[in-house]
């Protein structure tokens, strides 16, 4: 199918950067223009009556039901850590009048995507706004959230609405430009209301003295010049000893349960190769640790969820971590349910239908992902409402980045490593041109609004080969003939790098087609195949029906439900689909993007294209993508309900591919005793990781031209070098002189084990005294004279091609395990002692 032509994309807003900052007075100035000629109006009907209505590209409402439909922008200012009392004002503004005889649209609530929209009733217009003459919205601004983006990067954001509107008088007021005045004020020490957000002041460590914070505000305030005075300076101080907790911290984290733990070791490995101190800590110790009994302080919540939240924040305070992956569902790991509010149907004494509203419980990682934001502030059983007394206690913007796997057993935790390394290492075995292709599907009211269309316009640059399925011949008609669920799996399979799913959904399936708009019979892809949620049973429409073993993918859906931590409703399935996408098979992809609750027809597919743009801006990392996506979008209860339900199943850390891949060519490696140079093309710009660098951590240096030189690590590191869109080289690996005593997971190509296979450095022996190591070579092992392997140690070797042993021993007690592609071949000098055990395959 050839792709959708593009619509018409622009800058929202032209900027005409007019700021200024008064230190005195406390205030922050900026003009921002709006052109009228992007204003476009069309004419609706609703009960009989003719409305008109505005629209202007990429700006949406967040206006209150009933009142005149207009459209908002967000203004983003970095303030001082210590502001407070924020209060905004309009002291300029150029504007044109018109005026129309149609009455502006009311806005109308969204309606919950688990929900048919024919059971919406129109809500008429607000009679006490648009009987009057004055202008709405009153005044044309409003602060609207406030949060600490990496714990101290202190940003508010405002609205700002371009239209007014005068009901009686049928006016329109267009302002072309309007400067925004923000005041606010600096708290004194100890002044501070113990509700509010408050900053983070995060220890700066030689490993972690560069905050991403910093250059991730600039890119998203209106002042980024400003950012670097407004920092406090606790935030280059020197690091300090440790004073609580011995429990270990990471870079990257994986927190799981101590059955399951072991299984991580291989993602471990990979996630040390690319420069991070990585490590699983066990729920178990969380939960038990003295330090954490309190819970979480910031919201006063001492549950488990609290306990795992202070332990998270705990090693972000200590300058470690950055990225977690919470490996277990709602069995393993405790989870924590945010609130949201929604009408429901119910029956009244007459047996009349009638609204009322809920409070509906919401899994969500975000808890995980802020440190800042009280989840409790009124004391109530209810976490993370919406419509607190008190404004800005939840903050959006995230301290780390999070994401979850929804695994219960070693397999499924073997099955979506074994995907994330393929897509990492090696997508398509070398055949790279389907991580540029993109399928989408949308059936009912969600291809009615064109939720599929748009996106696939907006990531037309980076999947520049796009298929969109969809209900034919209409998303409303009684019989649709097309697409079944099995239709969509066979399209499926000829090997996509992305898919983006816009149906109805349940933990069991989302929608392709239905009778009318969505009501029953529906056909739908399911997660596992022959366990129907509702759908029509159909052959081969199972997700475990996917072939893309060698081509894994990423999915994001805006469908309800699909991926909960949880049992929800009756819906108690072994795999939903998130889980079934990831951890259930080889098929899928390492991430799912997708909602533990309902979404919302319209503001879900709005926080997509926040992610499509995070993505074409450069923030390639899955987790990062998501979780910005929703810094600049839950500014209403219903976006905010979206940015708590919508979720990352999958690794945080791992980058999207958004082009065909590179391959490095020529790299050279030179070790010496303490030193590792590597030099080669096309290195300027990416990164050389070592897995043994200062103090025995993992250690990451950028190449600024064609050759980087890391002092102080042990020559036998593992050295990886990567970028964005470029396939990870990985160099040989000669073990020289070395003595082991800790487990370890690498992953490798050519690899040399011996006395002087390097003759660079120092001659020595190889010996391991205790723990596993671990070597997952691609290419061909070495064993040469020297190799020691004592009582206790083992040796495993997983070889793609020949491993040849020609010297070594293994003691009594000691444990050799080789598994090789190709040949074994083992000559005279190596020796096996009574009592050693030896395996080959």
């Amino acid at each position: 199918m050839k792709p959708i032509i593009s619509r018409l994309r622009h800058t929202v807003v032209a900027l005409l950067f007019a700021l200024s900052i008064s230190a005195a007075n406390a205030q922050i100035s900026y003009t921002a223009t709006f052109d009228q000629h992007l204003l476009t109006t069309d004419t609706v009907s609703e009960n009989g009556d003719s409305y008109l209505r505005l629209r202007y590209p990429d700006l949406w409402t967040q206006s209150a039901a009933g009142t005149p439909e207009l459209p908002v922008h967000y203004l983003r200012f970095s303030v001082p850590c210590d502001a407070i009392d924020f209060t905004v004002s309009v002291t300029g503004e150029t504007t044109t009048a018109t005026r129309y005889t149609l009455p502006v649209y009311p806005t109308q609530p969204p309606i919950p995507s688990d929900r048919n929209t024919s059971e919406q009733l129109f809500v008429s217009p607000d009679s006490t706004v648009y009987s009057n003459n004055r202008y709405w919205p009153a005044v044309p601004v409003q602060v609207v959230d406030e949060g600490f983006l990496d714990g101290d990067n202190h940003i508010v954001t405002v609205a700002v609405w371009p239209i007014s509107y005068a009901p009686t008088d049928g006016e329109i007021l267009f302002r072309n430009s309007v400067t925004v005045r923000l005041d606010y004020s600096v708290k004194n020490a100890g002044s501070e209301n113990p509700s509010r957000l408050r900053a983070i002041s995060r220890r700066a460590t030689g490993r972690n003295n560069v905050r991403w914070g910093r250059e991730e505000a600039k890119r998203i305030v209106v002042n980024p010049a400003q950012i670097d005075g407004f920092a406090p300076a606790t935030a280059t101080r020197s690091a300090s000893p440790r004073t609580v907790t011995t429990l270990p911290d990471f870079e990257y984290t994986v927190v799981t349960n101590r059955e399951l733990a072991p299984a991580f070791d291989r993602l471990i490995g990979w996630k040390r190769q690319k420069g991070y101190s990585a490590g699983v800590v066990c729920i178990e110790d969380i939960l038990a640790c003295p330090d954490f009994q309190g819970g979480d302080l910031v919201s006063n919540i001492d549950d488990d969820a609290g306990k795992l939240r202070a332990y998270l924040k705990y090693t972000y305070d200590s300058g470690s971590l950055r990225y977690a992956l919470l490996a277990g569902d709602y069995t393993v790991l405790p989870i924590r349910y945010g609130t949201g509010r929604r009408s429901i149907t119910i029956k009244d004494s007459q047996n009349q239908d009638s609204s009322i509203y809920v409070d509906w419980p919401i899994p969500s990682d975000l808890y995980f992902s802020d440190f800042n934001g009280n989840w409790n502030v009124d004391g109530d059983s209810l976490y993370g409402e919406f419509e607190s007394s008190e404004m800005y206690t939840m903050d959006y913007a995230p301290e780390i980045f999070v994401g979850r796997l929804l695994c219960t057993n070693r397999q499924e935790i073997a099955n979506y490593t074994e995907k994330l390394i393929r897509y990492e290492r090696n997508p398509g075995n070398g055949d790279y041109s389907y991580l540029q292709k993109a399928f989408y599907h949308q059936c009912d009211e969600l291809q009615g609004i064109h939720e599929a269309d748009s996106v696939s316009s907006n990531f037309s640059p980076i999947f520049p080969q796009y298929t969109i399925f969809e209900e034919k011949p209409s998303y409303n008609t009684e019989n649709p003939t097309f697409p079944s669920g099995s239709e969509v799996i066979t399209e499926m399979n000829e090997r996509y790098g992305f898919f983006s799913w816009h149906g109805h959904g349940n933990p069991g399936g989302i929608g392709t087609k239905s009778h009318k708009n969505h009501e029953y019979p529906y056909w739908g892809i399911l997660a596992v195949q022959g366990v129907t949620c509702h759908h029509v049973f159909e052959e081969s429409n199972g997700l475990n029906n996917l072939t893309n073993q060698d081509y894994p993918a990423i999915a994001y859906s805006t469908a309800c439900d699909v991926t909960p931590f949880d049992i929800y409703e009756q819906y108690n399935v072994t795999y939903n689909i998130g889980s079934s996408f990831t951890v259930a098979g080889l098929y899928g992809g390492p991430a799912f993007l997708g909602n533990t609750r309902s979404g919302w027809i319209g503001s879900s597919v709005r926080l997509e294209k926040k992610f499509v743009e995070q993505i074409k801006e450069g923030n390639n990392q899955i987790g990062v993508a998501e979780a910005f996506s929703k810094v600049s979008f839950a500014y209403n209860k219903y976006s905010r309900w979206c940015s708590l339900t919508h979720s990352l199943i999958g690794c945080p850390e791992f980058e999207m591919w958004t082009d065909i891949p590179s391959v490095y060519d020529d790299i050279s490696v030179t070790r010496s005793n303490s030193s590792i140079t590597v030099a080669g093309n096309g290195l300027n710009g990416s990164k050389v990781a070592i897995t043994s660098g200062i103090n025995g951590l993992p250690e990451i240096k950028t190449v600024t031209g064609a050759s980087v030189t890391i002092n102080e690590v042990s020559p036998n590191s593992v050295v990886t070098v990567y970028k964005h869109n470029a396939i990870p080289y990985i160099a040989p690996l000669y073990l020289q002189n070395d003595t082991l005593r800790s487990s370890q997971y690498l992953h490798v190509n050519n690899v040399h084990i011996g006395q002087a296979v390097d003759t660079n450095r120092t001659e020595g022996d190889v010996v391991l005294k205790s723990g596993t190591l671990t070597l997952e070579s691609g290419g061909d092992v070495w064993i040469d004279e020297g190799v020691i392997i004592e009582n206790g140690a083992t040796l495993i070797i997983e070889c793609k091609g020949n491993v040849t042993i020609s010297g070594g021993t293994v003691e009594r007690g000691g444990s050799l395990r080789i598994d090789a592609g190709g040949e074994i071949m083992i000559q005279k000098g190596f020796e096996a002692k009574i009592g050693a055990n030896v395996e080959f395959k």
